[in-house]
């Protein structure tokens, strides 16, 4: 009776063999692995995507302010030290006895300490790689055609290209992403730039 009993229980499979726990356990590693590998792919994007979105929402706001106020604007780029600014018109004046006031620069704004600008590119022009590179808005909130470019401060990264395209005559930016390291150019004058 107790060998039966002993003979049952061997027979039952109630529970899992080491060797099946280590194939989970494995596959578990590996999985995880690739998701940690995408996740690290996501993180420049995002942060590239994000330097790229602010500094857009700019250029839109300033187009839409020298409207109002029929004035020029002009945003700053300092290439080599990742930071950018406004500067705002001069202020008018009507009384005789007050010269017209300067232009005036406000803060720097500085990238993520990741972030890099790859260069500013205007139709017809040279890419800048470094100094300062600016575009100016008209009082009507035209500007040329233009191309900022923000990379990965890191080697390993700097593959990772996004641009902004300002449309100058359109009145609009565009975010263009690239993560073969190539940077787009304004060679010729493009079709959509008198629609």
């Amino acid at each position: 009776m107790r060998r039966a009993c002993d003979d049952r229980r061997r027979s039952d499979p109630r529970g899992f063999t080491l060797v099946e726990i280590m194939v989970v356990v494995a596959i578990i590693a590996i999985a995880a692995r690739v998701v940690t590998a995408n996740l690290g792919a996501l993180i420049p994007a995002t942060v590239l995507d994000s330097e790229a979105r602010q500094i857009m929402g700019q250029i839109e706001f300033l187009r839409s302010e020298a409207q109002l106020q029929a004035k020029s604007f002009t945003l700053e780029f300092d290439l080599e030290r990742s930071r950018w600014r406004v500067v705002l018109p001069p202020e008018e004046t009507y009384v005789s006895t007050e010269a017209l006031r300067e232009a005036v620069p406000l803060q720097w704004k500085y990238l993520d300490e990741r972030v890099k600008f790859g260069g500013f590119h205007r139709l017809g022009g040279q890419t800048a790689r470094s100094g300062i590179s600016r575009l100016v808005i008209s009082e009507n909130g035209f500007t040329t055609d233009s191309m900022i470019y923000l990379r990965m401060d890191n080697e390993n990264l700097e593959y990772n290209v996004w641009t902004i395209r300002v449309f100058g005559l359109e009145h609009s930016t565009k975010l263009l992403t690239n993560v073969d390291g190539q940077e787009p150019r304004l060679d010729i004058v493009e079709e959509a730039a008198f629609q």
